[in-house]
């Protein structure tokens, strides 16, 4: 069965990007251990300039991290919901808050920074396991 991963990088090689202030997600969709590149989903509300403004923020020892009024809430939400319809969503970082809203809708958060190729084999490997341990399981 397909499914959809979202990821929160600038260029599609790495993940580089926190969720709360990312202006788009690039979409892959993943048909067994394949996947392709299928779109890019802009996030309304978002500055393309907030990424800047968080990680002076985040990453500079004296803020309170992605909390601290660096993304702004309408953003945050609206993200939620145009990646409602993935499994997945991949960035650099991940609020708290966000990560109750993504579980609300049963989207798992992946809160890392490497080579999107990595990051994507990785939990594709993962989910094709698990996948097919559930079914085995059913079967027997």
């Amino acid at each position: 069965m397909a499914y959809k991963i979202a990821v929160a990088s600038s260029d599609g090689n790495v993940v580089d990007l926190h969720f709360g202030s990312t202006s788009f997600f690039r979409i892959y969709t993943v048909d067994g251990l394949n996947y392709s590149f299928t779109e890019v989903r802009a996030v309304e509300g978002v500055e393309t300039n907030n990424q800047d403004k968080c990680q002076d923020r985040c990453h500079d020892g004296h803020g309170r991290g992605c909390g601290d009024g660096c993304h702004t809430l309408g953003g945050r939400q609206h993200s939620v919901e145009i990646i409602s319809d993935c499994r997945a969503v991949v960035a650099a970082k991940i609020g708290r808050n966000i990560l109750k809203q993504l579980e609300s809708k049963a989207i798992s958060a992946f809160d890392i920074q490497m080579n999107v190729e990595e990051a994507l084999s990785k939990i594709i490997a993962y989910y094709h396991k698990t996948d097919n341990r559930k079914y085995r399981l059913q079967t027997e």
